[in-house]
């Protein structure tokens, strides 16, 4: 059963993805219930295996529930997990879409028991369920050969109250000592054509604490990962965020809104004025520093650089290619160790004027960084 509300303590710490989109617009605290929602092939799997291995390099217990899946995919998954170091720190608890309908129907409650294992042994733990829709379909399958009165969806009435059990497992939980573990969970629920309005979708949203929503539209543009952040939620990622942090999310989502706007309006052949074509082209930069590929990582220090360096006019001259080869750049300077100093400085920035003052007194040496090759 959930452990009681007594013994649970507040979401007070953020839990980094090293997706810079996820971490910089739709936060998400350790000991959070996020749920990860979007059609088929629009990447979700690749966030979730993105951040498993982010955190199983910080220490992190990370374990993935394979729900009903092939197992072509689950090899994929493994050999992902391996070839990036992280399989050393995860488990895999998987029920493939061969295995009996009660191992799938079982599978996310064995889970959040080995996850409970470690958290009792002072471990903290992530949990990625993939995916909850198909969870909800073998417990029908199961529920309709038992003789349950079948309700909405042909869905057993107790569906709600099986998952919604589950999922309040996760938590931050103070022990008798008063040390905090905790398990987050990112639960994944699978839409058609897009519609969240499902009857298991909307289950999970009321039972979750935000969702991330990965758009079809976004990755038909070539957005990587296509997550779609004004149709995206955090119910309790926003408390854990610094002075700094909402800052910045502030002024991207500000600049991102101004950039859709300007670009539907264009789109009508309306002649846009010089300084809206500003606008547009900060927003492209914004969403090329955004893009990521799905073995690329950005700390956090990394991504206050990287969008600090768009909001403070950085790359005002510089066209998308040459922002994008800047991007690739620093990336590669600060996995090499070249950007420690700076790093300490913008970690211990305040709030988002402090670190746009900062990166104009880097801005010399970090342009000589960058382009000083090619000039």
């Amino acid at each position: 059963f959930p452990p009681g509300i007594l013994d649970r303590a507040r979401v007070t710490e953020p839990f980094e993805t090293g997706v810079a989109v996820v971490d910089l617009l739709v936060q998400i605290g350790k000991g959070q219930k996020e749920l990860v929602a979007g059609d088929q092939k629009t990447g979700k799997t690749a966030f979730l295996l993105q951040t498993i291995s982010y955190q199983a390099k910080k220490g992190i217990v990370c374990i993935y529930v394979c729900i009903g899946k092939r197992r072509s995919d689950l090899k994929w998954v493994e050999e992902f997990l391996r070839a990036t170091g992280a399989l050393g720190n995860s488990v895999i608890v998987a029920a493939t879409s061969s295995d009996p309908v009660s191992h799938v129907y079982y599978a996310p409650f064995s889970g959040f028991t080995v996850a409970e294992f470690f958290r009792d042994r002072g471990k903290n733990v992530l949990i990625v369920l993939d995916d909850m829709t198909t969870h909800a379909k073998y417990y029908r399958e199961i529920s309709l050969v038992g003789k349950k009165t079948p309700g909405r969806g042909s869905y057993p009435g107790d569906i709600f109250h099986h998952q919604a059990r589950l999922l309040e497992r996760t938590g931050n939980i103070r022990k008798e000592d008063g040390s905090v573990n905790s398990i987050t969970s990112l639960p994944v629920a699978e839409t058609q054509e897009g519609d969240l309005t499902g009857y298991i979708q909307t289950n999970l949203m009321a039972m979750t604490d935000g969702h991330i929503y990965f758009d079809v539209q976004e990755f038909k543009r070539g957005r990587h990962p296509a997550v779609n952040h004004t149709l995206s939620v955090t119910r309790i990622g926003n408390q854990t965020q610094t002075l700094l942090e909402k800052g910045l999310r502030r002024e991207t989502i500000k600049r991102l809104n101004d950039f859709y706007e300007i670009k539907e309006t264009s789109s009508f052949g309306v002649e846009v004025p010089p300084e809206y074509r500003v606008k547009i082209r900060t927003g492209e930069k914004i969403e090329a520093i955004l893009n990521q590929e799905i073995r690329e990582v950005i700390p956090t220090a990394l991504r206050y650089i990287l969008i600090g360096l768009v909001l403070s006019d950085f790359f005002a001259e510089k066209n998308l290619g040459e922002t994008i080869f800047a991007k690739k750049a620093l990336i590669k300077a600060y996995f090499e160790g070249r950007l420690k100093k700076l790093e300490a400085e913008v970690l211990a920035a305040k709030d988002l004027k402090t670190l746009l003052d900062l990166l104009q007194r880097y801005k010399q040496p970090i342009f000589k960084m960058v382009y000083g090759n090619i000039q």
